[in-house]
């Protein structure tokens, strides 16, 4: 599992209350692409993708698209986040999405899966992640 929470204070990563709340619409939007993917499997995503307008949102759809490892997506989505040095925001922002993919991605060490029986709790994942980033908490994937 990735600790984005480690990974933000080795960075020295700070985040206001402004920049929390900012994320809320991404995070509702990607718990409407849960609930959609819940209804239909994950080849919903391609749809998704194809109408994104969130550029790193959209690779990151992909990527899941692509059934490469969750491991393998989250190093390419941080290695944009250390090449593009985004900060506030943006920032958090692309750290809601990696650990969204996360959840998207079903191996051993990401257990989230997505089936029309259970409703999605990805909103609420996320929402934690978003409010307690930078507050030495660590992220995790809910089971069921």
């Amino acid at each position: 599992m990735i600790d984005l929470s480690n990974f933000c204070s080795k960075m020295g990563y700070t985040f206001t209350d402004s920049d929390r709340k900012s994320c809320l619409p991404l995070i509702e939007k990607i718990d409407s692409y849960a609930i959609e993917a819940s209804k239909k499997g994950l080849l919903a995503m391609e749809e998704m993708s194809q109408t994104e307008d969130n550029k790193f949102l959209r690779v990151a759809l992909e990527l899941v698209m692509s059934a490469a490892k969750a491991d393998t997506i989250a190093d390419i989505l941080m290695a944009t986040i250390i090449a593009d040095k985004p900060t506030g925001a943006e920032l958090l922002n692309k750290l809601i999405v990696i650990q969204a993919t996360m959840c998207f991605t079903d191996t051993d060490e990401y257990t989230y899966t997505i089936e029309p029986s259970k409703p999605p709790l990805i909103k609420k994942m996320l929402y934690d992640m978003c409010m307690g980033i930078g507050e030495k908490v660590k992220f995790f994937v809910p089971h069921y």
